[in-house]
């Protein structure tokens, strides 16, 4: 809603990946994890719970780049 609302977003990819065509339209920002993870993508839109009982898909996105990309908006 907020991209296509012309609102710069930014969108967090750690089940599933951008190559699967769900990357919202407009200026936006795309953050995978920082790893490649044989698990990943577990299903083209991710679930409710981790089926390796880990989620490293999001436990290793970095933190600095999640604001240094909200910072980015910011300016």
């Amino acid at each position: 809603i907020a991209a296509g609302n012309g609102v710069n977003t930014i969108a967090f990819f750690g089940q599933t990946v951008s190559e699967y065509g769900f990357t919202p339209i407009g200026n936006v920002e795309i953050i995978e994890p920082e790893v490649e993870l044989s698990c990943r993508p577990c299903g083209h839109l991710g679930h409710d719970n981790c089926p390796k009982k880990h989620h490293y898909c999001m436990e290793t996105m970095s933190l600095e780049k999640i604001v240094n990309k909200i910072k980015k908006f910011i300016k």
